[in-house]
């Protein structure tokens, strides 16, 4: 499975997502409205791992599928509650 995501940051946040899992690809997704945007494909990465980290890492908002995730109704917000706990679990681990 790979984990495909439209983040809404610096280059200092893609930093972050690479050091983490090297095997990330970055592609700009910048336009003449959203100057600081890029999508982020990584192969063999859950979800689950990815919006823990960027909970943990505070990027978490920047993640267009997060935001959306939000606002999804009961599933969604199911997702994100997930995402925290685990989150928090990591946070605990360390």
């Amino acid at each position: 499975m790979a984990l495909h995501e439209l983040v809404y940051a610096e280059n200092d946040v893609a930093d972050l997502i690479i050091a983490q899992w090297p095997n990330t690809v970055i592609t700009d997704a910048s336009d003449y409205i959203h100057t600081e945007r890029f999508e982020v494909d990584i192969e063999g990465v859950e979800p689950d791992d990815f919006y823990s980290f960027a909970i943990n890492e505070g990027f978490a908002l920047n993640c267009l599928s997060l935001r959306l995730a939000t606002m999804s109704g009961k599933e969604g917000q199911a997702k994100v509650r997930r995402w925290i706990d685990m989150a928090q679990e990591a946070r605990d681990a360390e």
